[in-house]
């Protein structure tokens, strides 16, 4: 199993210099936007803009903070807050963002869908419980809380994160903290 903590992950300019985000994981390790099989990241989205293309990439968003993210998409809006579920769309498909209310905090998974397909999941974790990887890896990330793995003596704290691959067990035991909830975003990639 992986750690991955907040404070290491890489800062990188999104494709279109509208902002940064910060790489959680990428795979391979070290592979550009036209060469990845598949990534998690976060950014932080101060201003209205378009959303980056990624021909031949699946994608799935989902808000960590702040109170409202409007994706204008020709017709339609959709909009995200924390509570709401995350969506789903092709990096071809051409979105303008707006943040009514002020900046937001996104998480964004994509997946070369030629190579791999992906499933966001948002679970609210307050007991222990049992998570079962299904695919060939599963990305286990702390959207608020604390989550403790069991038998190890580790803990994740807010936007950490835990990769188990085949070489990990299927099943991995986690007790979640606070009456606010441990969020966790549980990602499912297969490749």
């Amino acid at each position: 199993m992986q750690i991955l903590l907040a404070h290491q992950y890489a800062v990188r300019p999104w494709k279109n210099g509208g902002g940064q985000t910060r790489d959680i994981i990428v795979s391979p390790p070290g592979a550009d936007f036209d060469k990845l099989d598949w990534r998690a990241s976060m950014a932080q989205i101060e201003q209205p803009g378009p959303f980056s293309a990624f021909p031949g990439l699946d994608r799935s968003l989902t808000l960590l903070a702040g109170e409202r993210l409007n994706l204008h998409e020709q017709d339609h809006c959709y909009t995200l807050t924390p509570h709401a579920p995350s969506i789903d769309f092709t990096g071809e498909t051409v979105f303008d963002a707006t943040i009514p209310d002020g900046p937001v905090l996104d998480f964004n998974v994509m997946s070369r869908r030629n190579r791999c397909q992906h499933q966001l999941q948002r679970r609210t974790l307050h007991q222990t419980q049992t998570l079962c990887r299904t695919g060939e890896a599963l990305l286990v990330f702390v959207v608020a809380g604390r989550l403790d793995i069991a038998d190890s003596g580790l803990s994740l704290g807010l936007h950490d994160a835990l990769l188990l691959t085949e070489a990990d067990p299927a099943q991995l035991t986690v007790t979640g903290h606070h009456a606010d909830a441990a969020l966790v975003s549980i990602t499912y990639f297969l490749k």
